[in-house]
């Protein structure tokens, strides 16, 4: 016999079985992850330029500020000058906010950040946020407290404008002065407010966002990890189950050869004797010397080795069809039934008429093959008839009853028993009989429905005594 073994395209199908689905996820969670890193580090970086641009709107703002009260104390027209080129800064700003507000063009809106000195690389992704986050609450919010700043530099702008006009007609006073000082420093205080809310507010934003793409980076990284170990300990199980049904089947295999071995073995012995001594009678009939009643005396032989013949090769069939394995016609089945099937179908054979039956069923359905069934209980009830013992009645007790949840059958007799201890060990082999002298049989029977017994998924044991009996338990499944 030949082990089988698992080769590579074996092992590739087991694994394979699952590898769709997870490269699936693996890639759907990758691609996921790109695509989240991909537009955080963006939103992230056009916020960053956001708070940078902040920051020096701010400086814009409060340098202006300061020129301004300069150039209205010391009256230096390169002070208002400088106001004017500072505020260009915050204006720059402003002028892009009411282009994206008001779908401007790009270039304009390009220009605008770049004016307020925005890095040439950071104006695209802030054009992005603005357009695709406008209406989200944090970028809601921060383009309200930067409108609410441009209105206060269009304010400082115009007491700029109005301090040039007055400082140029000389119509402008000392307490005047102080007025228009303290209106500059009110307006830079409120833009400070505005100002450091939009930074804390987009900064806050910014750490959120983190945090968010944090936790969704871990429990994408914690998905891919565990589908790729599910999918792998159900690969390396189906890989153990596979190998263990392989060694079961390889096990399997293996008694089947020697059960052929010893099948063929003993059908050839227990069939050679009936053909050899078919042929001798087929010799002397040959012979001329043969009387008629010498004849008449080797048909009647040859009758007699036919029919034995016969049996032995039914017996073979019989065997042969329990070794198939299940068969489909399992249906509830009555042990009464079948009883009374064996009863009527013996009740004139000569074992039969002067032998007794005591049935006990305290089970008296199961579900089973009605042919394997039939089988059981006709070899062992025949059995219990063939032994008998000369020396009283014939009386077999048959019981059913439910054992930790299995249907458990009993036959028991009072016949020859048997000698466990020197004859056990083959009780249920092929071809063994071990009354031979007794009765006529071919020894088939126990041995057949053990097999039956056994691949359905059940057992049998024996219990005898020589001169006493014979006891068989059988666990159905």
């Amino acid at each position: 016999m030949t082990a089988i073994k698992i080769d590579n395209e074996e092992v590739k199908s087991i694994f394979r079985k699952g590898n769709i689905s997870l490269i699936l996820l693996v890639v759907a969670s990758s691609a996921l992850l790109t695509v989240i890193n991909y537009y955080t580090i963006r939103t992230t970086s056009a916020v960053r330029a956001y708070i940078n641009g902040e920051s020096r709107y701010s400086k814009g703002q409060k340098d202006g500020s300061r020129h301004l009260i300069t150039y209205l104390i010391l009256q230096d027209n390169e002070q208002y000058d400088l106001f004017n080129d500072e505020l260009k800064v915050p204006i720059g700003d402003s002028l892009a906010r009411v282009g994206l507000s008001t779908n401007g063009t790009y270039q304009s809106i390009r220009a605008g950040f770049l004016q307020a000195k925005n890095h040439v690389d950071d104006v695209d992704d802030m054009m992005w946020l603005f357009k695709n986050f406008s209406k989200v609450s944090f970028m809601k919010q921060a383009i309200t407290f930067w409108k609410e700043a441009d209105v206060l530099i269009g304010q400082l702008k115009t007491v700029g404008d109005g301090i040039k006009v007055k400082m140029q007609t000389g119509e402008i006073t000392t307490a005047e002065k102080k007025t228009l000082i303290r209106q500059i420093e009110a307006i830079t205080t409120q833009l400070t407010h505005k100002e450091r809310a939009f930074s804390d507010l987009l900064g806050g934003t910014a750490r959120t966002i983190n945090l968010y793409v944090f936790f969704i980076n871990m429990l994408l990284s914690i998905l891919i990890t565990t589908s790729v170990v599910v999918y792998s300990y159900k690969g390396i199980r189906q890989l153990m189950r596979a190998h263990h049904d392989l060694y079961q089947t390889n096990k399997d295999l293996t008694e089947t050869n020697i059960e052929l071995d010893n099948f063929v073995y003993s059908a050839s012995h227990d069939l050679k004797s009936p053909v050899n001594n078919l042929e001798g009678l087929v010799r002397l009939l040959k012979q001329e010397s043969t009387s008629n009643t010498m004849r008449e005396d080797i048909l009647e032989k040859m009758d007699f080795t036919i029919a034995k013949l016969r049996k032995t090769i039914i017996g073979l069939t019989e065997v042969i069809k329990a070794d198939k394995g299940m068969i489909s016609d399992v249906e509830e089945n009555s042990f009464t039934t079948l009883l009374d099937e064996f009863i009527r179908e013996n009740q004139y054979s000569p074992e039969g008429t002067d032998s007794q039956i005591i049935a006990t069923f305290l089970v008296e359905k199961i579900s089973y093959s009605t042919m394997r069934l039939k089988s059981i209980l006709q070899n062992l009830l025949t059995n219990a008839f063939k032994y008998r013992s000369a020396n009283r009645k014939c009386v077999v007790h048959i019981k059913t009853e439910l054992i930790e949840g299995k249907v458990q059958l009993e036959v028991s007799d009072n016949g020859l028993g048997i000698d466990l201890e020197q004859n056990g060990h083959k009780l249920f082999k092929m071809f063994t009989r071990l009354h031979a002298n007794h009765v006529e049989g071919t020894g088939l029977g126990l041995y057949m429905i053990k097999r039956i017994i056994e691949r359905h998924g059940g057992s049998i044991r024996v219990e005898s005594k020589p001169g006493v009996g014979s006891r068989f338990i059988v666990t159905l499944n």
